[in-house]
C-alpha cells in the first residue's frame, strides 16, 4: 500500500442529492460517509469566514484533514483583474498555510467568454478549436497574471498555485494547457490537473501526465464514459447536457488510463494529494460512488 499520497475527495456527487433533500444530506452525514469510505481529507478554503483552526478541528471530529482548495480565476486575462485576484490569492494562501496545506488549485475562468463564433465556451464543450481561444494579448496578460498569483502565494504562505484545466474555461484543450504552461514560470506556477476534464477535451491524459509529471503538484482524479463523450461531441451538446447524460464515471469505470497516470506520478516522486472527483454520479447514492472509486485506488495500491 502506497502511503506517500493522501487520498481525499471533492464531494461534488452530493450536490444534486443535497438540493433534493437537504435535511438528509447534512454536512455531518457527508463527512461521515467520506471517512467511512476510506478517504482522509476534503478541500477547504476561506469560504465560511471560520478560522483555519476551527475548520481543522471540525474535520478532525470525523477523522478528516484539510486538502487543497479551489480558487476561481475571475477572468484573469483582463489586466484590470490582476490586482484583485492577487489579493484573493494571498487570502487563500494564508488560509492554506493555516491548515497546513501547501497547494491550491486555480482555474483560468471563461464561463462567459464569447468565442469568435458568438458561442460561449460551455456551449462548445469538448470540441474547442484554435479559433475559440484567447487572443495573443489576452494570453500574454493571462500568463503574467498567473505568474503574479503564483509568486504571491509562494511569498505569502509557501503555497504552490496549481493551474487547473476545466472544460468550459479558457484552459480546456491540451493545446491551450500546454501553451500557457510554456508561457509561465515552472518554478512559480504548477499544474493542478483534472484527468477527466482533459479526457473530455480529447487528450490522451496518460501521455500528458508522463510529459508534465515533474510540474504536477495537485491532481483531481476523474473518469469519464467515452461513449457519452463521443455522442455529445458529435451532436454538439453544451456542457450541462454532457453532465445530465452520464458523462462522469467512477474511477476505473471509464476510459482514463489511471494505471499509467499513477505510474508516471510515482516515477516523478509525486508526494501530493490524490483527490477523487466525480462531478455527477449515476450511482444510486453518493456513498456508493465514494466506495467504488476508493476501492479502485485501494486495488491500485493507494
Amino acid at each position: 500500500m502506497n502511503t506517500t499520497n493522501p487520498v481525499g475527495v471533492v464531494p461534488l456527487q452530493y450536490d444534486a442529492f443535497k438540493k433534493r433533500d437537504p435535511e438528509t444530506y447534512t454536512a455531518e452525514r457527508i463527512y461521515t460517509e467520506i471517512a467511512d469510505a476510506g478517504y482522509v481529507g476534503v478541500p477547504v478554503g476561506p469560504y465560511s469566514g471560520e478560522s483555519p483552526e476551527t475548520v481543522t478541528a471540525k474535520l478532525a471530529t470525523f477523522g478528516l484533514k484539510p486538502a487543497p482548495a479551489y480558487l476561481a480565476g475571475g477572468e484573469p486575462w483582463k489586466p484590470a483583474n490582476r490586482a484583485p485576484l492577487v489579493e484573493k490569492a494571498k487570502r487563500f494562501a494564508e488560509f492554506a498555510a493555516g491548515v497546513f496545506v501547501s497547494e491550491c488549485f486555480i482555474d483560468a475562468d471563461g464561463w462567459g467568454y464569447h468565442t469568435k463564433s458568438g458561442k460561449t465556451r460551455p456551449e462548445l464543450a469538448g470540441r474547442i478549436t484554435s479559433a475559440d481561444g484567447l487572443g495573443t494579448e489576452e494570453l500574454k496578460h493571462l500568463a503574467e497574471t498567473l505568474n503574479a498569483v503564483g509568486s504571491a502565494m509562494l511569498a505569502t504562505g509557501n503555497v504552490r498555485a496549481c493551474l487547473h484545466n476545466h472544460v468550459g474555461t479558457v484552459i480546456e484543450s491540451e493545446t491551450e494547457f500546454e501553451n500557457i504552461l510554456a508561457m509561465t514560470d515552472p518554478d512559480t506556477l504548477f499544474v493542478g490537473l483534472d484527468t477527466g476534464h482533459l479526457a473530455w477535451a480529447g487528450a490522451d491524459v496518460a501521455v500528458f501526465v508522463e510529459r508534465y509529471a515533474p510540474r504536477i503538484a495537485a491532481i483531481h482524479l476523474k473518469d469519464i464514459h467515452p461513449g457519452v463523450r463521443t455522442k455529445g461531441v458529435t451532436e454538439g451538446w453544451k456542457y450541462s447536457t454532457f453532465a445530465q447524460n452520464g458523462l462522469f464515471a467512477e474511477l476505473g469505470e471509464g476510459s482514463v488510463d489511471f494505471s499509467r497516470i499513477l505510474a508516471a506520478l510515482r516515477s516523478a516522486n509525486y508526494g501530493g494529494w490524490l483527490l477523487v472527483e466525480t462531478d455527477v454520479t449515476t450511482k444510486a447514492t453518493p456513498a456508493e460512488s465514494l466506495r467504488v472509486s476508493r476501492e479502485y485506488l485501494r486495488k491500485s495500491g493507494y
